[in-house]
């Protein structure tokens, strides 16, 4: 607790680029991890975990105390963030090497994975990245999207936090939206409300839930939900 509010007064200070988020939304994303991977779970005890842009790996910390035999595997590009999921990692009690300071986007998917949990950054890339996966964009977050789709297991599920506008727009969104109806069963979304993510962002913000599994897309039955009042108010506070 004393870190975490450390790292609160940090960002009262001016530094943004600590990214902390809300608890309510870390633990509705714990809650649907475990609820989806309830089945598997009983099945396989091998469960492999990725959270890429794990941030202050505040997600990871808060799973590991609801399942602790998992196996989690955080990776983060920004070296400040990393360092304090290292240091919230050792008050947590989770075992070594579960945060790789890395960026996956300049990685090959080499691992494969059961469940993939993440909340993309959103900016543009350099270049020489645009063309890493089959759809090119220079959008970081479409660039998530595909790299979560080719690390997971057959089956695997994804549980992403995205910006609105990438289920509307034209372009670059449309063509990884149609990947994911092509590859994956979409479960569902979630509309979150605007203001959710103060105090980084006013945008509205939504989860897809979606699994590794080709299906016939006019088959598909998807899920939508709104949180429309989460009980909270919508400010820095």
């Amino acid at each position: 607790a004393a870190m975490e509010e450390m790292i609160r007064q940090i960002d009262e200070m001016g530094n943004t680029d600590i990214f902390l988020m809300p608890e309510p939304l870390t633990g509705l994303l714990v809650q649907l991890g475990t609820i989806c991977m309830g089945e598997k779970s009983a099945s396989n005890k091998n469960i492999r975990i990725w959270n890429p842009a794990c941030r202050t790996g505040e997600f990871l910390a808060a799973l590991h105390r609801s399942c602790g035999k998992w196996n989690l595997t955080g990776t983060e590009g920004n070296k400040d963030q990393s360092v304090i999921a290292l240091m919230l990692q050792f008050y947590q009690g989770v075992r070594e090497g579960i945060i790789q300071m890395r960026d996956p986007l300049e990685e090959s998917v080499d691992s494969t994975y059961h469940l993939v949990v993440s909340n993309p950054p959103v900016g543009e890339l350099a270049a020489s990245l645009q063309e890493r996966f089959p759809i090119v964009t220079r959008k970081i977050q479409l660039q998530y999207l595909q790299m979560i789709l080719q690390s997971l297991e057959e089956d695997g599920l994804g549980i992403v936090v995205i910006n609105e506008g990438t289920l509307f727009k034209f372009e670059a969104e449309m063509k990884v939206r149609q990947s994911i109806m092509e590859n994956c069963r979409l479960h569902g979304v979630i509309s979150l409300p605007a203001g959710a993510f103060m105090p980084y962002t006013m945008s509205k913000m939504s989860i897809l839930i979606f699994e590794k599994r080709k299906v016939d897309t006019a088959d598909q039955m998807v899920f939508f939900y709104e949180i429309e009042n989460p009980g909270y108010t919508m400010d820095r506070k």
